[in-house]
């Protein structure tokens, strides 16, 4: 009997570390499995944030590439309407106009609609056969290439080569915003002995002095170039400083024609 009490709790001391056992073993295998638990969570959140990051630098890059293809198709838009308004220039003739206002690129550039603004006063007043505005080439150039730039002035380029283009297509005999062509360009022995080098202000005034001393019209330069504005007056030219003053030169000029 002694024998077997004995054996009885030898049993249970072996059966408590059994249990004691399984229970070190199961505490075990759940804290595995929370760790494991864990790092699958933090794995497939490494994934999710990289997925996105994908998904938002691939939107970035489809954004980017439609703003690059928009700026392209700008530009093409731009330089065609440049083209077409110099071609629609040439189909003109310009008359024998009494004044023309000649505009430089700072006017366009602070008031984009400066060009259709005067064209419209000059429709207004009856005085299409006798004033016009005109565009010299190289402004043409200057605005053509700030309308490309990075420069804040960009946008008011392209506006104001819209807004002469729109000008340029008038269905009239007579139309009152007028483009610079190829031969109209003033010759002497001296700085303008090659007027085809000429660049920017250089060839602005020469743009002036064709039309004012071979043509015999009245020409007023319209520029906020002080430079120029000085430079004309030494070749006399007439100038215009600020817009208000063009529109009252026309008013006295309706008056008295």
């Amino acid at each position: 009997e002694k024998r077997l009490r004995h054996m009885e709790e030898q049993q249970d001391k072996e059966r408590i570390r059994a249990e004691e056992e399984a229970k070190r073993k199961l505490k075990v295998a759940k804290k595995h499995n929370e760790e494991l638990r864990n790092k699958i969570a933090e794995t497939k959140a490494i994934v999710e944030a990289k997925e996105k990051a994908e998904a938002e630098a691939k939107e970035t890059k489809d954004k980017l590439q439609k703003l690059m293809k928009q700026k392209k198709e700008a530009e093409r838009e731009v330089k065609k309407m440049k083209e077409e308004a110099e071609q629609n220039s040439n189909k003109y003739s310009k008359g024998q106009r009494a004044m023309l206002f000649v505009i430089d690129t700072n006017w366009l550039i602070k008031e984009p609609e400066v060009a259709r603004g005067l064209g419209d006063k000059i429709h207004a007043l009856g005085l299409i056969k006798k004033v016009a505005v005109l565009i010299p080439r190289a402004v043409w150039r200057e605005l053509d290439g700030l309308s490309k730039s990075a420069r804040e002035c960009k946008n008011n380029a392209q506006r104001a080569i819209r807004s002469i283009y729109n000008e340029f297509g008038r269905q009239s005999s007579f139309r009152t915003v007028l483009g610079q062509m190829d031969h109209e360009i003033y010759t002497d022995k001296g700085h303008h002995i090659n007027p085809r080098a000429l660049k920017n202000d250089d060839s602005i005034l020469n743009c002036c002095l064709f039309f004012s001393r071979n043509q015999g019209s009245v020409v007023h330069l319209c520029t906020a170039d002080k430079n120029l504005l000085i430079r004309a007056k030494v070749e006399q030219v007439q100038t215009i400083e600020k817009y208000i003053d063009a529109f009252r030169y026309l008013d006295q000029f309706a008056k008295t024609s």
